[in-house]
C-alpha cells in the first residue's frame, strides 16, 4: 500500500506540522473567535423574542424584587445573581451581558479544547474547537437569532453547559492525576450546575456517578471520593438557601 511522504502530500503533512504546535492552533482558534465576534457584532438576541426576560429580572433585582417571590422563574437561582451582580458592577445593557457571556464563551473553547485534547489527541481537541466556535458559539441561522452562547435564549443553558463540561474536566484531571482535590472540584462544579436547569444539572450528575464507578473500579477508595464529591456538592446548595432564607 503507497504511504504518504512530506514530498508526495505536502498540504497534508503541513496540516500535520500545524497542528503538532499548540501555539499555532490556539492562534487559529482566536483568530476565527475574533472574526466572528466582528461579524456578529451587536446582532446575537432577538430582542423582541425571550432574550428581553433575561435582561428584565437581572435588572428587577436590582430593583428590589426577589427572585421566585416577586419575580416568577422556572430555573435554578445562580444564573440570575450572577447577571444581577454584573448589572450591579456595570451599567444594565445588552453589552454588559454580551462581554460577559464572550469570555464565558471563550472558556468553554479551552474546556473543549483541554477535553478532546486528554480523550482524542491535540489534532482532535483543534476540530473539535473549531467546530464549536464556527457552528455553536455566535450561530444564528434562523430567524430568531437568540440560539448562541453570546446573547442566548436562556443563560441557565449555557452555564449549566459550561459547568458540565467543567465537572467532565474535573474528572478527567482527578484519574489522570490521581486527585481527590480534583475529585472535590468536580463535586462543586456539579453543585453548581444543579442551580441551573434541569437537564444539565442531571448530566452533571449521572457523569459524576459514572466518575465514582469508574473510581472504584479502578481500585480507589470509595468512601473517600464519594465523602468529598458530596460535600463540594452540597456547599453551593446550602449556601444558596442560608443566603435566602
Amino acid at each position: 500500500m503507497a504511504t504518504c511522504s512530506e514530498s508526495s502530500c505536502p498540504i497534508a503533512s503541513a496540516a500535520i506540522r500545524f497542528l503538532r504546535r499548540p501555539a499555532t492552533g490556539w492562534a487559529a482558534l482566536a483568530a476565527l473567535f475574533g472574526a466572528l465576534l466582528a461579524a456578529t457584532w451587536r446582532r446575537w438576541p432577538d430582542p423582541l423574542l425571550d432574550f428581553g426576560r433575561d435582561l428584565y429580572i437581572p435588572w428587577m433585582m436590582n430593583q428590589g424584587a426577589a427572585l421566585y417571590r416577586d419575580i416568577e422563574h422556572a430555573y435554578g437561582p445562580l444564573t440570575q445573581h450572577l447577571n444581577a451582580a454584573l448589572f450591579r458592577l456595570f451599567e444594565p445593557s445588552v453589552i454588559t451581558m454580551a462581554a460577559a457571556d464572550t469570555a464565558l464563551a471563550a472558556l468553554l473553547g479551552i474546556l473543549i479544547y483541554r477535553i478532546a485534547l486528554v480523550a482524542a489527541g491535540r489534532a482532535a481537541a483543534f476540530f473539535c474547537t473549531l467546530v464549536y466556535v464556527a457552528v455553536f458559539a455566535f450561530g444564528s441561522y434562523t430567524k430568531i437569532t437568540n440560539f448562541n452562547f453570546i446573547n442566548p435564549f436562556s443563560h441557565e443553558a449555557t452555564h449549566g453547559f459550561i459547568l458540565c463540561m467543567a465537572t467532565l474536566h474535573a474528572w478527567q484531571m482527578a484519574f489522570l492525576r490521581k486527585s481527590l482535590k480534583a475529585v472535590a472540584f468536580a463535586g462543586l462544579f456539579a453543585g453548581l450546575c444543579f442551580l441551573t436547569r434541569a437537564e444539565t444539572s442531571l448530566a452533571a450528575l449521572v457523569l459524576s456517578l459514572a466518575g465514582l464507578a469508574l473510581w472504584t473500579l479502578a481500585g480507589r477508595r470509595l468512601a473517600a471520593a464519594a465523602t468529598l464529591f458530596a460535600l463540594f456538592f452540597i456547599l453551593p446548595i446550602v449556601g444558596w438557601f442560608s443566603y435566602t432564607f
